[in-house]
């Protein structure tokens, strides 16, 4: 039985081919919801929708599966994106504790 799937702000593929934003599915059917690129100044948070059928909702690329059997079903899916600045990166957050201990070790040393 065919399963219809929509996505509002990605694509979905199926076997590596992009299927557009609606697609019927088959049961047992595998696939990959895709995030398409944020609108300027706002970044991914995560899919809403029917996320229980996602691996991972977090991510912009999770994959899904249509396990279903029994009556068709619609499964919708949406990319959250938001304006909130990505959080800090290892690398920014092991910069600025080193600034810290360069600070340190020049007072330390000014008076030798």
């Amino acid at each position: 039985m065919a399963n219809l799937v929509t996505v509002s702000g990605g694509e979905i593929y199926v076997t590596g081919r992009s299927l557009g934003s609606s697609a019927e599915l088959e049961d047992f059917e595998n696939g990959t919801i895709i995030a398409g690129v944020p609108p300027a100044g706002q970044t991914f948070l995560g899919w809403l929708g029917d996320t229980g059928y996602l691996s991972d909702p977090s991510i912009a690329a999770p994959s899904f599966s249509m396990v279903m059997g029994g009556d068709p079903k619609a499964l919708s899916f949406t990319a959250n994106f938001d304006t909130s600045p990505p959080a800090d990166s290892v690398y920014d957050t092991i910069n600025d504790k080193l600034d810290v201990i360069d600070a340190n070790v020049d007072d330390l040393l000014d008076p030798l």
